[in-house]
């Protein structure tokens, strides 16, 4: 896993003139003139920092100093693999706009900032797994499987070659997309590098990433943002996902009763709530998820869901009319890829 974005904003109060001014002076300004030919207003216009395949952007504003790129193609040639501590992460872009910008940011061990890193503020972090697949046909079998996964509070919003939940939320939003094609667009448009085998293995390579937004950190954070862990942040992605893609294999119709019964227990209910969640399950396949939903009450409905869940459904199960062949093929969350490695020895 890896943090594939990050946005920190430094309080215009802890950017020294000097450093705000060679970040202004580098930038474009946007400015808006009258009819009359007035200077209504400008402002400095964002700059895009690029070396070879680095690509980081420097926003100053009136009241922030503003970094966003990718820590991963800061350090790397591309972001297929990179670093899952986020202060690593943060770290390595400040020094990056700093050697830009040729002056020094907050950052731990400055001398002349006490504290260093805790100056920033984040407002977006993208948590990322990579999971390898046979290809890039089963990659995109698995797409369109995800694709199908809409339920709940859950929105899913569908293009070529990635699918979005709850696309342009400031909380919590996710999607999922085939890194191979990917990679080759940004290679294309020299906003990455590769070599002919990182490119071969990436087609085999589905990505889930989670992406954190400013809500989220600003309302619902437990802690300081340079204090979230990698086991926090993979707690949380594997939270999100676990809607979408479960762990369990779907069994023959003739175990599916006994698995209901048996998870009904495991909650807490009776063998009676697992024989009536079955039969929930049995209905949404025959007239779908919304027909279901509305001929039952709401603490029905919540109990048999969570009975389903329990037993492995998805909410991509109950938007499909029959078991897709993704489902005999499960991916489980908790074992993405690390490195390319990894899948050179499954290759």
């Amino acid at each position: 896993m890896l943090i594939d974005w990050l946005t920190l904003k430094l309080p215009r109060e802890h950017v020294p003139q000097a450093v705000y001014d060679r970040a202004a002076n580098l930038n474009d300004r946007v400015i808006c003139i009258s009819p009359d030919g007035e200077l209504r207003w400008q402002k400095v216009g964002r700059e895009s920092i690029r070396s070879d395949s680095h690509q980081l952007v420097v926003d100053p504003t009136p009241h922030f100093l503003t970094l966003s790129g990718s820590p991963a193609r800061v350090v790397n040639g591309n972001n297929v693999f990179g670093k899952f501590d986020i202060r690593e992460c943060a770290a390595d872009m400040i020094r990056f706009a700093s050697k830009h910008l040729e002056c020094i940011l907050p950052l731990d061990g400055s001398y002349l900032f006490r504290p260093g890193i805790e100056l920033w503020n984040c407002t977006r972090a993208d948590i990322t797994a990579n999971y390898d697949l046979d290809s890039l046909s089963e990659v995109k079998q698995a797409l369109l499987y995800l694709g199908k996964a809409e339920g709940g509070r859950y929105k899913v919003r569908n293009t070529a070659e990635t699918q979005y939940f709850n696309h342009g939320s400031a909380l919590l939003s996710g999607k999922a997309y085939a890194k191979g094609p990917h990679l080759a667009y940004q290679v294309k448009k020299f906003q990455a590098e590769a070599t002919p085998e990182q490119m071969e293995l990436a087609n085999r390579i589905l990505r889930l990433e989670l992406k954190i937004g400013h809500q989220w950190w600003r309302e619902r954070s437990p802690k300081a943002w340079y204090e979230m862990t990698a086991d926090d942040f993979q707690k949380m992605h594997q939270d999100y996902f676990a809607h979408f893609v479960g762990k369990v294999e779907i069994t023959e119709m003739d175990d599916l009763r006994t698995n209901f019964i048996e998870a009904a227990k495991r909650v807490g209910y009776t063998e009676g709530v697992g024989m009536a969640a079955y039969r929930t399950w049995c209905q949404i396949k025959a007239m779908g998820l919304r027909e279901v939903e509305d001929t039952m009450s709401s603490p029905t409905w919540s109990r048999h869901r969570k009975v389903m869940f329990e037993a492995g459904m998805t909410y991509a199960d109950f938007n499909e009319q029959n078991i897709v062949p993704f489902r005999r093929r499960t991916i489980e969350l908790g074992a993405p890829v690390y490195g390319w490695e990894d899948i050179r020895r499954a290759a």
